[in-house]
């Protein structure tokens, strides 16, 4: 977000409260974390942020804030309930940071290390701070993957492009998987998964292959740098919408709800991504008004395991309709609760899985969270349907959510017009049972 937007946006803001802010909506039954618009570390009550947007937690509640509007990465610590600027005293540049994630592990010399990835929007990258400790000890942020100019190129992640990465998941597979060949057991990392928004694809980040991005390294052979790989989607969305009128999405050509290879799915402008225990991937297709799984099929022979192929996607949940111009089927947007292929979003935007499997996402224009649970048991293979329901709360165009480790408490961030802020909802389970 560059200085004109800002002041555009504070603008809209300000004559927003001229005319009256939204009412109807739930704000102030819940506690928060920030009140009013602004940048100002401190306790709860005292802090501020501009366009909050997305949210990770660690092991111990911590909240981890890309504070896009603000162009800094927050650090919200759950004992003493006071937050502070990560990048506060560094050289850092950061523009519209969206989507964040952690990983937090022991170091062999027993101290706790946190790596915090996070997407450098406005600046086309991925990058990542190396902190420590319970207080978040970093120093400047190294850049991970993309040049700075917007594009499109896998391979090495030094000159791999983007286009406006949004979200974030990270997946650390066990030694056995695959995705691991060649690993050494003992330091696995995580891949780095990013909804490329602009690009209308879905990326991964991982550092398992040698400088060519083709050849698994063996264990103990030095890693050469980082590889950047698309893994579903074929970037053929805008030739797709031409045809089409009054529709503003991407589909296969046959509006299929079956498992299509990775390669052959299409997206509109994917917004959020969550990782499941297995390995799945869940995301929000924004503009398609849809939620969409992916699942690595490969086998252990397979020498490129992040290639497109090796992925295969399936709509889960979002309706469709026939438009009555080109009497194609295609997505149709809404507010419905009930099965998948019945159930219609609004610009679904963050995503998360929790420990039973269900997937929480925030449907920005519905101002509502909904929620998708299976039928059967939470495990690895199940493929059977989806249900959607909806929590009985109403939260100005929320963007990103986290549960807490508990798994007792959401985390929301909203940007309403007053209020740009984090929400925490508890005792959510009676709506959703």
């Amino acid at each position: 977000m560059n200085t004109k937007n800002v002041l555009l946006a504070v603008s809209t803001l300000f004559l927003l409260c001229l005319t009256g802010c939204p009412e109807g909506y739930d704000y102030d039954t819940f506690p928060g974390i920030g009140r009013s618009v602004g940048l100002q570390d401190g306790t709860k009550d005292l802090t501020r942020f501009f366009y909050p947007y997305g949210l990770a937690t660690d092991a111990k509640g911590n909240l981890l804030v890309a504070d896009s509007g603000n162009h800094k990465i927050r650090f919200y610590q759950a004992d003493t309930q006071e937050t502070k600027e990560l990048n506060r005293g560094t050289s850092d540049s950061i523009q519209s940071p969206t989507g964040i994630a952690v990983h937090s592990y022991t170091s062999a010399q027993n101290e706790e290390v946190h790596s915090i990835y996070f997407s450098d929007t406005g600046h086309h990258k991925i990058r990542v701070y190396e902190a420590k400790g319970a207080q978040y000890t970093f120093n400047n942020s190294l850049n991970l993957a993309g040049t700075g100019l917007a594009g499109f190129r896998d391979g090495p992640s030094d000159i791999a492009l983007f286009n406006h990465p949004t979200a974030l998941a990270l997946f650390t597979p066990k030694a056995d998987d695959i995705r691991m060949k060649g690993e050494d057991p003992n330091a696995l990392q995580p891949t780095i998964f990013v909804t490329d928004t602009e690009n209308h694809v879905i990326r991964a980040i991982t550092h398992i292959t040698d400088r060519n991005c083709k050849k698994p390294l063996s264990v103990g052979q030095d890693m050469t740098g980082f590889c950047v790989y698309t893994v579903a989607g074929n970037r053929k969305c805008r030739a797709l919408r031409q045809p089409i009128p009054h529709f503003d999405g991407c589909i296969e050509e046959d509006d299929t709800r079956e498992w299509v290879s990775g390669d052959n799915a299409f997206f509109h402008k994917p917004g959020g991504i969550a990782s499941d225990k297995c390995g799945n991937l869940y995301v929000s297709d924004t503009q398609n008004h849809r939620i969409r799984k992916l699942t690595f099929t490969c086998g252990a022979d397979e020498a490129d395991p992040f290639r497109a192929g090796c992925y295969r996607a399936k709509t889960i949940a979002g309706s469709s309709e026939i438009n009555p111009i080109t009497k194609k089927r295609i997505p149709s947007k809404g507010m419905q609760d009930g099965p998948g292929a019945e159930a219609s979003f609004n610009f679904p935007q963050g995503i998360y899985v929790d420990q039973k499997g269900r997937i929480f996402v925030a449907d920005f224009n519905n101002h509502r969270i909904r929620v998708l649970t299976q039928a059967g048991e939470y495990n690895c293979t199940n493929d059977n349907a989806y249900t959607v329901k909806t929590i009985d709360v109403r939260l100005y165009k929320p963007f990103d959510l986290v549960l807490t480790p508990d798994q007792k408490t959401i985390y929301v961030t909203t940007t309403w017009p007053q209020r740009h802020m984090i929400f925490e909802i508890a005792d959510f389970e009676a709506s959703i049972q």
